[in-house]
């Protein structure tokens, strides 16, 4: 989902902010709202870049489809459901336990598999 950097540094601001100690020096140069952003304007460009995968000339070819960009909604939605989940809930961490707990993100995972499968096969 969202850059690795930025969801560790959310965590150690977190830590920073609930203990004091601070898990990099770093940590001082950041604050909630510039990770947040960040992550959001990093999530955006991820959904632009899959956007621009699914309409390329080389994917339309292979599978024989000019349709797979209806697929980004899914990809809208984990990622919106991500950045909920980290800005609003304040559960960041791993992507991979997110996968696991979240049962939307699964969701829009399955609808995601499901439409690929429709929009090449059927």
């Amino acid at each position: 989902m969202a850059d690795e950097h930025c969801l560790q540094r959310n965590d150690d601001y977190r830590i920073y902010e609930q203990t004091g100690t601070k898990p990099r020096v770093s940590i001082t140069g950041y604050n909630k709202t510039f990770i947040n952003e960040a992550t959001a304007i990093i999530a955006s460009v991820t959904l632009v870049c899959y956007i621009m995968y699914t309409m390329s000339p080389e994917v339309i070819h292979r599978l024989g489809t000019r349709y797979v960009y209806l697929t980004s909604g899914w990809v809208l939605a984990g990622l919106l459901r991500y950045l909920q989940n980290m800005i609003v809930f304040g559960l960041s961490g791993s992507p991979t336990k997110s996968l696991v707990k979240d049962h939307f993100i699964q969701f829009c995972i399955l609808g995601w598999i499901a439409s690929f499968f429709i929009i090449i096969y059927l």
